[in-house]
């Protein structure tokens, strides 16, 4: 789960956070909006963990409940797939102006491997990336 500023991971078999981390621990309450909300993603092992908050995506190790990496990005995050073995996570990004609309590809270390944004020569904002899906 996630919120404006935390993001949660639950079992099914208690109603207590298996993990609970905050972008800052005396943060004031954010001003949230819709946009703020993105994605939150498991890895079909359950090994791994990848989340967005505005426009920062996180990697956890669920079995540690440690943050392995994180990632500033330039547009708010608006879909977000993790592979099932968590060696990939793609993010597409909304418009934001010139920046945004693009999908990026990042490895298990953090490291971004690619990024697109489709061409569309006649307007600037080319498309919102809201559902990548590593198969």
């Amino acid at each position: 789960a996630v919120t404006g500023y935390a993001i949660y991971l639950f079992s099914n078999s208690s109603k207590e956070p298996l993990i609970k981390w905050k972008s800052c621990d005396k943060c004031d309450v954010p001003k949230v909006t819709m946009a703020d909300f993105n994605g939150i993603g498991i890895s079909g092992d359950g090994k791994y963990m990848a989340g967005t908050l505005g426009n920062t995506l996180y990697y956890f190790d669920t079995r540690t409940n440690q943050l392995l990496w994180k990632a500033a990005l330039e547009a708010n995050v608006i879909g977000l797939s993790i592979a099932n073995n968590g060696d990939y996570v793609a993010v597409g990004m909304g418009n934001a102006g010139d920046k945004g609309d693009k999908i990026i590809f990042f490895d298990k270390a953090g490291n971004k491997l690619w990024e697109y944004k489709a061409p569309n020569p006649e307007y600037v904002q080319t498309g919102n990336f809201y559902k990548p899906d590593i198969t």
